[in-house]
């Protein structure tokens, strides 16, 4: 007769190795969904901050001239 068994009783530390995987997975995946949506968060504001500093929205500056200009 073997000596093995096929589906041997679980110990403690496999318990505690499952428990401590299914507590960290969360935390991970929370994590992961996180940084997607900080960083589609700071893409639309770097598009926004680009829209707001383009050429053709800002306005025209007339400095005035000196004489010295005026002459030549």
């Amino acid at each position: 007769m073997p000596a093995d068994n096929p589906n041997p009783p679980k110990t403690h530390r496999d318990l505690a190795s499952e428990w401590l995987l299914s507590l960290a997975t969360t935390p991970v995946l929370v994590g992961l969904w996180g940084a997607r949506v900080a960083g589609k968060w700071l893409q639309e504001l770097s598009d926004l901050s680009e829209e707001i500093w383009r050429g053709d929205r800002l306005p025209v500056l007339n400095f005035p001239t000196t004489e010295e200009e005026d002459k030549e």
